[in-house]
């Protein structure tokens, strides 16, 4: 079974990372590379709970290492195979898949 790669682009707000996820994004397009784009944390629906609980509120409602480990909850739920609809088989996912991220 092919893994596929997930790629990120980390930095704090502000600094390019969504010009440089397009960039890339661009170049793989006109390769004729499939790929999905997405971003971190989110882009599946348990990371978007997770994303929910993060986003919300003031930014100082978490301590630190509360904050890492949601984060990192957040990209366990996004890259691990997840049941297809209720028949518990594992879905495909992309051979190529591109994030944006926050570091915390």
């Amino acid at each position: 079974m092919n893994r596929g790669v997930f790629i990120t682009f980390e930095g704090g707000e502000g600094v390019g990372k969504t010009t440089q996820v397009k960039l890339l994004a661009d170049k793989l397009e006109k390769s004729n590379l499939d790929f999905i784009l997405t971003r971190e944390p989110g882009g599946d629906e348990g990371s978007e709970e997770i994303r929910k609980l993060l986003v919300k509120g003031g930014t100082d409602k978490w301590h630190p290492m509360t904050e890492a480990l949601l984060h990192n909850a957040a990209r366990a739920e996004h890259v691990q195979p997840s049941p297809a609809g209720r028949g518990g088989e594992p879905a495909r996912r992309p051979e190529l898949r591109l994030a944006g991220g926050v570091c915390a």
